[in-house]
């Protein structure tokens, strides 16, 4: 049986931050530093995961609806290609939209930097405007590939139908 760990004598906090100790703050306000930036950090690669998730599946399920097409293609021709083109509208307007919020992310930092340079930081909304556009842009970025699946989910479903029937 192996020795108990005790770390307590050691001053570090029981959790790690990213695999490494971290040394006890000596005051709250100090603890409340290391707290606030480790939460910072991971709403930041949190943002970064969820931009990059979108736009690799948003610019998959486009080449990859291209590439099956003629797989779902039945000799009578393709049914209801309406679903097929709203959907690759609506996934062409993902990746657009991811782009479109990156500049958007960037004007907001750049306004944050005046503002705490100004004197003038808004705590409650740093980036002003830029960040709430950012915010309505990565929403929405997720709502139309949401809609680019369920269009082509149910494209596949009219034409599974048609070659079944066929």
């Amino acid at each position: 049986m192996l020795p108990r760990t005790d770390t307590s004598h050691l001053g570090v906090f029981p959790l790690s931050f990213r695999g490494t100790l971290v040394a006890m703050p000596e005051t709250p306000e100090e603890a409340g530093k290391h707290y606030r930036a480790y939460i910072e950090d991971a709403a930041r690669e949190s943002q970064r995961n969820y931009d990059r998730t979108l736009i690799t599946l948003a610019g998959g399920a486009l080449g990859l609806s291209f590439a099956l097409l003629d797989k779902l293609a039945s000799p009578h021709g393709v049914r209801s290609v309406n679903l097929l083109v709203g959907a690759w509208i609506s996934w062409s307007a993902t990746l657009l939209i991811s782009l479109f919020a990156f500049l958007m992310s960037r004007a907001a930092f750049v306004s944050a930097l005046k503002q705490l340079y100004g004197g003038n930081l808004d705590y409650r909304n740093p980036g002003g405007r830029w960040a709430r556009l950012t915010v309505v842009c990565n929403i929405l970025a997720g709502f139309l590939f949401f809609l680019g699946v369920v269009l082509i989910a149910l494209f596949t479903l009219h034409n599974l139908e048609t070659i079944g029937h066929g």
